[in-house]
């Protein structure tokens, strides 16, 4: 498979999607300005740049269909159409602005003084889901988390006695990686060093 630079990506949004929607009269929005419209389509560049080719055209009769104002030929808004390429496609983990913004707030960190688990079982419900919990979801965040903690303190203890098994220790080195992991998203950059020194 073709490795594509961030720039190719892009290009290929204009191509597949952004020219030909042009080409049949879609128009900018009557409440933006010309250099609004141009960041409005550079941010659309840039959400859909994960998308692949098919379902960028898919997506062309899609906004065709769902255009706006009083001809039926403006772009629709960019919440909309993110969310329809979402529907076609999910973005990659490290893409989705929900989960880096909702792991980063105030309830990613006290997700994490509850327990490391705990933070990282709410950015397994924020990935399956693409919402923020509500308090029922909160219930089976905590469950899973206690089993997690339940599991792995069984594999230690397997492991001081040399019982564990081969499965068992990599199973534990994997939820080490992934505690770090959701660590990074929970303190990113400048406050993991301050979360450090705490």
């Amino acid at each position: 498979m073709e490795v594509m630079t961030d720039y190719q990506r892009k290009k290929r949004v204009d191509e597949l999607l952004i020219e030909p929607l042009i080409k049949t009269g879609m128009r900018k929005q009557a409440r933006f300005k010309l250099e609004d419209h141009e960041r409005f389509l550079d941010r659309l560049r840039g959400r859909l740049a994960y998308l692949d080719a098919d379902n960028l055209k898919v997506l062309v009769p899609v906004l065709e269909s769902a255009a706006g104002g009083k001809h039926k030929n403006t772009w629709p808004d960019l919440v909309s159409i993110t969310n329809w390429a979402h529907g076609l496609q999910k973005p990659p983990d490290g893409d989705s602005r929900l989960i880096t913004s909702y792991m980063k707030s105030e309830a990613g960190k006290q997700a994490w003084k509850l327990g490391p688990e705990y933070a990282l079982m709410l950015r397994k419900h924020l990935r399956t889901y693409q919402r923020p919990p509500i308090e029922y979801s909160w219930i089976k965040i905590r469950q899973d988390a206690t089993d997690l903690i339940g599991r792995a303190t069984v594999i230690k203890e397997r492991m001081t006695r040399g019982t564990a098994s081969d499965e068992a220790q990599s199973w534990l080195a994997g939820l080490e990686r992934a505690l770090k992991d959701v660590e990074g998203f929970v303190f990113p950059k400048i406050e993991s060093a301050e979360h450090e020194q705490a």
